[in-house]
């Protein structure tokens, strides 16, 4: 059997999460960003930083 690609290691992952994911933002996200204006983007996490 072959190695997953990344992108079938992911699907697979987040496939088995469904169950638990609830499509609704969290209540973290919704007070700091409830009051944006809709339309922009919020880049969350993707900094460079190691800690």
């Amino acid at each position: 059997m072959s190695k997953p690609t990344s992108e079938e290691f992911w699907d697979n992952h987040y496939r088995k999460l469904t169950s638990e994911l609830s499509g609704r933002p969290s209540a973290i996200l919704v007070q700091y960003a409830g009051d944006l204006t809709p339309g922009r983007s919020l880049d969350l996490g993707s900094s460079g930083a190691t800690t």
